[in-house]
């Protein structure tokens, strides 16, 4: 069945209860409710009530839901083109942003996966004040949390079962810009729980599009991405708060990089898990662990194992939840991808062999969005990592900049 518009009718929290409902509809179809649950500490907030958007805050939507949803109507033989409009009020007041006086303190979002993991010690070892975010209770992303040994924030989120009727009964389904809802929803609670930033963990290969069908570019990690990065960010400084930062500490590394650094944190190879099938919508569907067969664990295997041919001299074999990736121990582990057992046995060249990058020592923090007099200086710090051709210029520079203080080096040219 073919709906007509999709309305997004209203929102209701509940501060006693920490609990925040969203409706949307179909002008001609049914309800939905989403909720949301917050178990951080309890803040007083300022109801601003909105019922048109302005101009900004519907472009900003609608770049968005283009890019972000590019993959769903690939996959589906859509297009966009001229069906997708956020309506907005040229009479409407422009959103000021308010001023919240927010502790440093560094929120980072896990998914139980390494890059998360490696943006928890990267920050722990630099004296930062972290807290783990996350968003349900999935058993991988405990077990990360609880290694690591810091506070943590949880969200409950509970779709409406509508949603899975329609599925059912033949409507469209696919990949959605999980990150980029992810995201806001951290940032509501790092705003609740007196975070001034939220630290992803997005490597810069997110920002690289899958394919261009007609002239539209389709990114499966679209909202991982550099764009949406400095889009977001921006959009939180212009109409949101200034006062809290959104960035991706692991921006300028590449995933060989983030495996190497996740291999020096071997207390976290038992728990962690990176398997879509151990995070499925229901949690009696949820696998405990690894599959073994989807992209992920092939992906992650592949990463991993990497690592160990290009420093052999640390003979300790990748395990994967007690399992070897490249080893089939029962039917339910299924052997590797061909093109992953084609690399079995094979010892890297040294004209092949990876070299470390040069990562940053000191922590690249996110500056607020930038204003008059904040825009970061030329010099660079020597102990810090750039990516090829440097950082992008005006606000993704200045997000990217690091922290004033002096780095774990003990320059100074960080101030």
């Amino acid at each position: 069945m073919v709906y007509g518009e999709f309305v997004f009718e209203g929102y209701r929290y509940d501060a006693a209860a920490r609990a925040l409902s969203l409706t949307y509809r179909f002008t001609d179809g049914p309800r939905f409710t989403e909720e949301l649950r917050f178990e951080v500490p309890p803040r007083e907030l300022t109801s601003q009530d909105r019922v048109v958007l302005d101009r900004e805050t519907a472009a900003f939507m609608q770049v968005f839901y283009e890019r972000g949803l590019a993959e769903f109507a690939y996959r589906n033989g859509l297009s966009l083109r001229d069906h997708l409009e956020f309506a907005w009020e040229p009479s409407a007041p422009d959103s000021d942003p308010v001023a919240i006086d927010l502790p440093r303190r560094t929120c980072v979002p896990v998914g139980g996966g390494k890059d998360s993991i490696v943006t928890l010690e990267c920050l722990k070892q630099s004296g930062e004040d972290v807290t783990a975010f996350a968003l349900g209770s999935a058993e991988p992303i405990a077990a990360c949390i609880a290694t690591a040994g810091v506070p943590a924030l949880r969200v409950h989120r509970r779709l409406d079962s509508q949603l899975f009727a329609l599925n059912q009964n033949g409507a469209l389904n696919g990949h959605v810009p999980i990150t980029g809802i992810l995201s806001t929803i951290v940032l509501a609670a790092a705003v609740l729980a007196g975070c001034d930033t939220v630290a992803m963990s997005n490597e810069h290969s997110a920002s690289v599009p899958n394919l261009v069908a007609d002239g539209v570019e389709v990114n499966h990690q679209y909202s991982k991405s550099l764009d949406f990065e400095g889009m977001l960010a921006d959009y939180l400084c212009s109409r949101i708060t200034p006062g809290l930062s959104y960035f991706s500490l692991l921006r300028p590394l590449s995933e060989i990089e983030i495996a190497r650094r996740f291999a020096g944190s071997p207390q976290y190879l038992p728990v962690f898990r990176s398997c879509n099938a151990a995070f499925k919508q229901s949690p009696t569907e949820r696998a405990r662990t690894w599959c073994g067969n989807c992209p992920k664990c092939r992906f992650v295997f592949l990463a991993l194992r990497v690592r160990r041919a290009v420093w052999p001299e640390e003979p300790q074999a990748v395990r994967v939840r007690g399992r070897r990736g490249r080893e089939r121990r029962g039917d339910d582990v299924p052997r590797p991808a061909p093109g992953l057992e084609a690399r079995r046995g094979r010892a890297p060249s040294r004209r092949r062999r990876w070299r470390p990058e040069r990562v940053p020592r000191a922590v690249p923090g996110a500056a607020p969005a930038p204003r008059a007099g904040r825009v970061p200086g030329a010099a660079r710090c020597e102990s810090m990592s750039w990516p090829a051709g440097g950082w992008p210029s005006g606000a993704s520079a200045a997000r990217a900049r690091p922290r004033s203080g002096s780095c774990a080096a003990g320059c100074r040219t960080c101030r």
